[in-house]
């Protein structure tokens, strides 16, 4: 169970770095502001390579920001798991 000051922590990232995509709507549809990355990839990514050093690496990205996505997802899990498996089967990238 997380305390509340770690949820608080992972709500200021998500304010800070989270936003929806400027061209679709939707919860699944959010992306890091300053790099209009989508969430569901990064994190795709984040479970193909399995550390957030595999994401930053792979998409130049400091940490917070893939900190940030793993937030959101944990907030978020199941409209983020839809859109991945939607998307299984195709390669990843960000549309």
């Amino acid at each position: 169970m997380l305390t509340v000051r770690d949820q608080e922590r992972r709500q200021a990232l998500i304010d800070t770095y989270i936003r929806l995509h400027p061209h679709k709507l939707g919860r699944d549809e959010v992306v890091l502001k300053d790099y209009l990355y989508s969430v569901w990839v990064l994190i795709a990514q984040y479970r193909a390579g399995g550390s957030i050093e595999y994401v930053m690496e792979g998409y130049n990205l400091p940490r917070v920001a893939v900190e940030a996505a793993l937030a959101y997802y944990e907030k978020y899990t199941a409209i983020i798991d839809n859109i991945i498996e939607a998307n299984s089967g195709n390669p990843i990238t960000d549309l």
